[in-house]
């Protein structure tokens, strides 16, 4: 069981340093184009969702994992 154990903590460990590279990468490739993570990240959201080019709030909302209302005020605001 220890070995198992040790297999899961380092796939998990390795995981989330693959993830965290990925969003180190996507800021600065972001920022090279002036905006933000999160204003890509939304625009990411937008332009990739399957409803594209007709998504709504609540779909956004979903994608980014926020509340309606907060996805509202980022599209409002162009964040």
């Amino acid at each position: 069981m220890h070995d198992e154990e040790e297999r899961q903590y380092r796939a998990a460990a390795d995981y989330r340093y693959a993830t965290r590279r990925l969003e180190w990468y996507t800021a600065v490739h972001a920022r090279s184009h002036g905006i933000t993570l999160q204003q890509y990240l939304m625009l990411l959201a937008i332009r990739g969702h399957p409803s594209y080019p007709r998504v709504r709030i609540g779909d956004i909302a979903a994608r980014l994992i926020v509340k309606h209302h907060a996805a509202s005020l980022a599209v409002t605001r162009g964040e």
